[in-house]
C-alpha cells in the first residue's frame, strides 16, 4: 500500500480570510488595473456596508447594486463613480470588491466585457497571491510573505513580533509534518483576524500583531506557552520583539533579530519558556536589578563586619538630600547613615533588628511626607541576619520590599518576608525566567513553609520545567494545609491531562469547579474549566455531560476562542447519535486545520451515519489513515465505513492492523463478523460474534449490537 504524498497544493479557490491576510496586496492589484483615487472594500454578507455617500439616492442605489451582486444575478457593475465585482467563495457564497472615486472618462467608457475580462484577470492573480504567500506543510502564510511585510513602508503601528518554536519529538519526517500541522491548528484557535501567522520552516513561526491588540508581549507569550503545554506540545519557547512605527533606528530586519535572539535566550531557560528581548536588552531599568558596583562598595565599608543591622531602600518624589536622611536623631537613631546614588536611597541603621527597623520606617514615612512634602512614597526594609541570606543579599532584599510595598500603595512601608519572594518570583515567572522564579519561590518557602501561593507558583514553575514529579508535590503540599484550594486542584488536575490520567483529572477539576464556580476571584479558572471538563468528558465518552459544559463556555467566550471547542462539540454530538449536528461543527473545525487527521476521521464518520454520501465518507477517513497509518482508532472509523459501501475485504485488512490500548477489541471483533456477513461466510462471522458475546458486558451497547448481529446470521 502506498503512503500518501503529506503536502497538498494549496487551493485555487478564494475564501473570506483570503481578502483579510492579502488585503494590501490584493488593494495594490485593483490600483495596478482601475484608475481610481478612492479607497478599495472587501465586503462579504455578514459584513456592514461602508458608507461612500452622503447622498441617500446614490447611498441606495449603490447597495441594491451590490445586493444584486451577492445573490448572484450578476457579476460587475458601475454605480455613480464605484466599480463592483462579485468573487465567488469555496464556500459558495459571494464576496463584492468595491472601488470608490474612479477616474471619470473610465466610468463614461467602461464596456461591461472590460469589467468582466478584469474581474476574471483579479480572480486569477488573488489565487496566484494566496498561492505565492501560503506555506504547503502548514496551510499559514509562509517566509516570503513574512519578509515582504517586514521590509515594507506601510507598518503604521507599533508591531509585535512573536518566534514561537515548537520542535517535535522523534527523528521521522513525517512527525515533523504533522506536528507543524498541529502546531498551526493550535496557533490559529488562539489566536483571530488581527494576527498574521507565518510558518518559517522546520516548526519555528512568527506572529506578527499590533502592540495595541494584546495587552503585553509578555502576557500574551505566557498565555500561549500555557495553552501550547495542555495541547500536548513536546517544547514549547518563545521569543518576542516590538517594531516600532517611525523610529528608524528600529527596521523589521532588526525586530526578526531581536526576536531570534530572545528565542534561543528561551531555550535555554526549560522546555516551555519565552523571552522578551526588552528584558535582555534594557537590564538597567529591571526592577530586580543588582545596586550599582559603588553603591555595594559603600554599602560594604558602612556595613563593615556588623553582626546585625537594618536597611531601609526609599522611594518617592522630592526626596531630600541625603545628608537629611543621615544622623536622623529627631527620629530616634542618631548614628543612621545615608548612601546610594541618582536612581537609588538607602538608610543604614545599625543594631536594629526587623520590628525595630519597620517602626523607625514607619516614623521616616510620617516625617518625609509632612514636613518635607514627599509625594509617592514607598519604603523597603531589611535586616540582617534573615534566615540564610548573606550579608550582600540585605539590598536586593530591600529591593523586593519596596516592590511589595508599591502593592499596598503610597505612603507605606514593608518588612522583607516570604510574600515579598513570591512576588520577586512572579516578576520573573512574568519574565519568563523560570529558573530564577524557582529560586525565589523556595527561598519564600525557607521563609514560611506554609504559603500556599508560594508553593501553587512554585508548582506551576516545575511543570513547566518538566519537573513534574516535583510540582504534583508542591500541589499536594497545598492540599494537605488547604483541602479547598482550587487553583491547586485545577493545577493538579492539568498535570493529570499530561500524564493521560483522563479520571483522576476528571475527579480534580470537578473538585476546583464546585469550589470556583460561584467565586468572583475564580471565575477566569472556571470559565477554562468549563472547556477541560467538556474534553475530559468528551475523551470519557460521558457525550451529554461534554456537550453541557462545552456549551456553557461557548456561550461565554469569545469568536477567536470558540474553535479549540468545535471539534469536541462534533464528536460529543456524534456520540449521541446526532451525526447532522456534529457535520456541523466538524466541519467549522476542518475549516481551521485541513490537515487534522482525527477530524477527517470523525467528519466521515459522521457523513456516513447520517446517510449524506457513503463516497465522500470513505475519502475522508481514507485520507485521514493517510495521514496517520499507524493510529489503529483511524482504521477502526475507516473500516466501519467500508463495510457500509460494500467494501469487506478492504475492511477486513485494516481490521488485521486494528490494535493497541485506544482499541476496544470487542468493537474490532464485531466489525470483522459484519465484514463477514457482507461477503456471505456465515460461519467466519458467527464465530467472530460469538466471540465478542463472551466478552461483553450484558445489556451493554456491544452487547445489543452482537445480538442483533447475532440474530440476523441465524
Amino acid at each position: 500500500m502506498l503512503d500518501s504524498f503529506p503536502f497538498s497544493p494549496i487551493s485555487d479557490n478564494l475564501e473570506r480570510e483570503d481578502f483579510v491576510r492579502f488585503a494590501n496586496r490584493y488593494s495594490q492589484l485593483l490600483a495596478a488595473q482601475i484608475p481610481s483615487t478612492g479607497n478599495v472594500y472587501f465586503v462579504g454578507k455578514s459584513e456592514p456596508f461602508p458608507k461612500i455617500y452622503t447622498d441617500p439616492a446614490k447611498g441606495k442605489k449603490l447597495q441594491a447594486c451590490y445586493a444584486r451582486l451577492l445573490s448572484g444575478e450578476m457579476t460587475s457593475d458601475i454605480v455613480e463613480d464605484c466599480c463592483l465585482f462579485a468573487i465567488p467563495l469555496i464556500d459558495g457564497s459571494r464576496l463584492v470588491v468595491l472601488i470608490s472615486e474612479l477616474d471619470r472618462l473610465l466610468v463614461e467608457r467602461a464596456a461591461s466585457q472590460w469589467l468582466e475580462e478584469i474581474r476574471e484577470k483579479l480572480i486569477r492573480e488573488c489565487v496566484q497571491i494566496k498561492q505565492a504567500f501560503t506555506d504547503t506543510e502548514s496551510g499559514l502564510l509562509n517566509s516570503t510573505h513574512l519578509f515582504s511585510v517586514m521590509q515594507s513602508q506601510s507598518i503604521h503601528a507599533d508591531v509585535a513580533v512573536i518566534l514561537v518554536d515548537l520542535p517535535f519529538r522523534g527523528k521521522a519526517g513525517k512527525d515533523s509534518f504533522r506536528n507543524a500541522q498541529k502546531a498551526a491548528s493550535s496557533l490559529k484557535s488562539f489566536t483571530d483576524s488581527r494576527y498574521m501567522i507565518h510558518h518559517v520552516g522546520q516548526c519555528v513561526f512568527a506572529l506578527l500583531v499590533r502592540v495595541s491588540d494584546i495587552s503585553s508581549i509578555e502576557q500574551f507569550s505566557s498565555g500561549l506557552v500555557h495553552l501550547l503545554k495542555k495541547e500536548r506540545f513536546y517544547r514549547v519557547h518563545i521569543g518576542s520583539s516590538k517594531l516600532v512605527s517611525g523610529d528608524d533606528s528600529t527596521s523589521g530586519e532588526t525586530a526578526l533579530n531581536e526576536a531570534w535572539t530572545a528565542l534561543q535566550t528561551a531555550r535555554k531557560r526549560g522546555p516551555f519558556s519565552f523571552c522578551d528581548y526588552s528584558i535582555l536588552s534594557n537590564t538597567d531599568d529591571h526592577p530586580l536589578r543588582i545596586s550599582s558596583p559603588d553603591v555595594r562598595k559603600e554599602f560594604r565599608r558602612i556595613s563593615g563586619k556588623a553582626d546585625n543591622f537594618c536597611i531601609l531602600k526609599i522611594k518617592g518624589t522630592n526626596l531630600p538630600d541625603q545628608e537629611l536622611l543621615s544622623g536622623a536623631d529627631g527620629l530616634g537613631h542618631q548614628n543612621a547613615i545615608s548612601f546610594g546614588d541618582k536612581d537609588e536611597v538607602f538608610v543604614y541603621l545599625p543594631e536594629l533588628n526587623g520590628e525595630n527597623g519597620l517602626d523607625f520606617s514607619k516614623k521616616l514615612l510620617v516625617e518625609l511626607q509632612d514636613h518635607y512634602g514627599v509625594t509617592d512614597l514607598f519604603i523597603g526594609v531589611s535586616v540582617f541576619p534573615t534566615h540564610n541570606f548573606s550579608r550582600s543579599d540585605t539590598l536586593i532584599n530591600a529591593q523586593k520590599a519596596l516592590l511589595h510595598a508599591e502593592f499596598f500603595g503610597a505612603g507605606n512601608s514593608v518588612l522583607f518576608d516570604a510574600v515579598s519572594l513570591n512576588i520577586s518570583g512572579d516578576i520573573y515567572f512574568s519574565d519568563g525566567d523560570l529558573p530564577r522564579a524557582v529560586r525565589e519561590y523556595l527561598a519564600g518557602l525557607a521563609l514560611d513553609a506554609s504559603d500556599v501561593n508560594l508553593l501553587n507558583s512554585l508548582g506551576v514553575s516545575y511543570a513547566l520545567l518538566n519537573k513534574n514529579t516535583l510540582a504534583r508535590k508542591a500541589f499536594d503540599t497545598v492540599i494537605e494545609i488547604d483541602n479547598h484550594n482550587h487553583m491547586a486542584l485545577y493545577n493538579l488536575g492539568l498535570g493529570a491531562q499530561t500524564r493521560g490520567d483522563l479520571f483522576d483529572a476528571l475527579d480534580c477539576f470537578n473538585q476546583a469547579y464546585s469550589l470556583c464556580h460561584t467565586s468572583d476571584e475564580g471565575r477566569e479558572i472556571c470559565h477554562d474549566l468549563r472547556l477541560q471538563l467538556g474534553i475530559l468528558y468528551c475523551q470519557t465518552s460521558d457525550f451529554v455531560k461534554s456537550l453541557e459544559y462545552l456549551n456553557e463556555w461557548l456561550a461565554e467566550s469569545t469568536s477567536g476562542q470558540q474553535a479549540r471547542a468545535f471539534r469536541y462539540l462534533g464528536e460529543s454530538y456524534l456520540g449521541i447519535g446526532q451525526p447532522g449536528e456534529a457535520m456541523v461543527w466538524l466541519e467549522k473545525a476542518l475549516q481551521k486545520n485541513q490537515f487534522d487527521h482525527e477530524l477527517l476521521s470523525l467528519l466521515g464518520t459522521a457523513i456516513c451515519k447520517a446517510g449524506e454520501g457513503d463516497e465522500i465518507a470513505l475519502s475522508l477517513c481514507a485520507k485521514s489513515v493517510d495521514l496517520a497509518p499507524e493510529d489503529a482508532v483511524l482504521r477502526t472509523r475507516l473500516a466501519r465505513v467500508q463495510i457500509q459501501s460494500g467494501l469487506a475485504d478492504e475492511a477486513l485488512l485494516n481490521l488485521k492492523r486494528c490494535r493497541g490500548k485506544r482499541i476496544n477489541p470487542i468493537e474490532v471483533q464485531l466489525l470483522k463478523a459484519s465484514a463477514y456477513s457482507k461477503l456471505q461466510n456465515s460461519g467466519r462471522a458467527g464465530y467472530w460474534v460469538k466471540r465478542a458475546l463472551t466478552q461483553c458486558e450484558a445489556g451493554s451497547d456491544l452487547y445489543k449490537e452482537a445480538k442483533a448481529l447475532l440474530k440476523i446470521l441465524e
